[in-house]
């Protein structure tokens, strides 16, 4: 029996993700849909994800899908926001939280501008960052719990030798 690398397993992750990114954008350049169409569609595909298809589309010289998928990825920010926001209001943030992967949720303290000093941070931010950190936290306890991990560091580390392919993706793209 012949192993393969960490290497040639990482390769082959990029390939299929990039070629997924191509058909993906292959088939919404045939389509070609206005941006509320792009929002409805791509609403339920992480961050990350959205904005590798922004990047390739960028890359690959589709430039008007390209500006489609940046706009309609500022109304998916700004409605997840703003959701986020009124989820709080209403107490059942625990609720739309749990529809969150640990990325997103990182992501979505990022796009409400609150990794910034706490210091800074009305008190209003400061309960978002709180909620927002405590589910990540509850989240990275469980990943490293339910994957046999002594300890969350241990668990971020493996995670990091995971998905190094997409820092490749990324490099490659900004080459």
């Amino acid at each position: 029996m012949k192993y393969v690398s960490i290497g040639e397993v990482r390769q082959a992750n990029v390939r299929a993700i990039n070629a997924t990114l191509g058909v993906t954008l292959t088939f919404m350049e045939r389509d070609n849909p206005d941006v509320e169409t792009l929002v409805s569609n791509l609403t339920k595909l992480s961050t990350n994800e959205r904005l590798m298809l922004q990047l390739k589309a960028f890359f690959n010289g589709k430039t008007e899908l390209a500006k489609k998928i940046e706009l309609a990825n500022k109304q998916i920010k700004q409605k997840r926001i703003d959701a986020f926001k009124k989820s709080v209001e209403e107490g059942s943030y625990n609720d739309f939280l749990s529809d969150l992967h640990w990325t997103d949720k990182t992501c979505l303290s990022v796009e409400m501008n609150l990794m910034r000093d706490k210091e800074l941070l009305s008190e209003e931010e400061q309960k978002y960052f709180n909620i927002i950190e405590a589910s990540i936290q509850a989240d990275l306890e469980d990943n490293a719990e339910k994957f046999g991990y002594s300890s969350v560091e241990k668990w971020k580390k493996s995670q990091a030798e995971l998905f190094q392919p997409i820092v490749e993706i990324k490099d490659k793209f900004l080459a």
